[in-house]
């Protein structure tokens, strides 16, 4: 069943460890190899009790 809730950030799609579709830009992913961020999106938006952290998944040294 797909997610409710999907931003509307235009590079939202690029963000393969929020929701991993195996996007075209990243040839080879695993699908599903992801943290489910759109369902924890549908269960807890709107919640005030939730907490949420920002982790830095790593760097891309050739990046531009």
């Amino acid at each position: 069943m797909p997610p409710n809730f999907v931003p509307n950030d235009t590079y939202a799609s690029w963000n393969w460890h929020i929701n991993n579709t195996a996007q075209a830009q990243y040839p080879g992913a695993t699908t599903d190899a992801d943290i489910d961020g759109y369902e924890a999106w549908d269960t807890a938006q709107g919640v005030n009790t939730v907490i949420i952290a920002v982790i830095d998944d790593g760097v891309q040294t050739n990046h531009p």
